[in-house]
């Protein structure tokens, strides 16, 4: 069973790299990981969609966790939610979008506390996402949730 926990977490970092790296070479590094919706839109072939196909490429292997605990159904809702609501700047989806994916990567660090007392990762994201404040990094948003995902990755490998 363990096998299957391994290849979940190496899915989720696939996905999650080759739609990082499809951004960064078609439109730089943009405020935020959210911010490829709009720019996917308005591409000739309108392919917003693909956020939330990678929203969900992170969110459904994540299923393979509940075997662990029911309490990942917190994360995994949180990230089909921001797939679901992509379109952050209208006010009627903002909030959904956001407490997606601040839910899903916030849930998901507390859980990997909880759950393998790796609290460290917890902390590991805290502390980067403060530096990159203080040094004032360019696209800070963009920054600190990859920091913030792959400290989740980490956390979940190490289980």
């Amino acid at each position: 069973m363990e096998l299957i926990y391994d290849i979940a977490v190496l899915i989720m970092f696939i996905v999650f790299y080759i739609f990082f790296f499809y951004v960064k070479k078609n439109f730089g590094i943009l405020e935020s990981i959210s911010d490829s919706f709009y720019e996917l839109e308005k591409q000739k072939r309108n392919k917003g969609w693909w956020f939330l196909a990678f929203a969900w490429g992170l969110g459904f292997p994540m299923f393979v966790f509940w075997h662990i605990s029911l309490w990942f159904t917190i994360p995994i809702f949180c990230v089909l939610l921001l797939g679901a609501a992509p379109q952050f700047k209208r006010k009627l989806t903002n909030t959904v979008h956001v407490f997606g994916a601040l839910g899903s990567l916030a849930s998901g660090l507390i859980l990997i506390g909880i759950l393998f007392g790796n609290w460290w990762c917890l902390g590991a994201v805290l502390l980067a996402i403060g530096l990159l404040k203080v040094l004032r990094v360019p696209n800070f948003t963009t920054w600190s949730e990859t920091v913030a995902f792959l400290g989740t990755c980490i956390g979940l490998w190490i289980r």
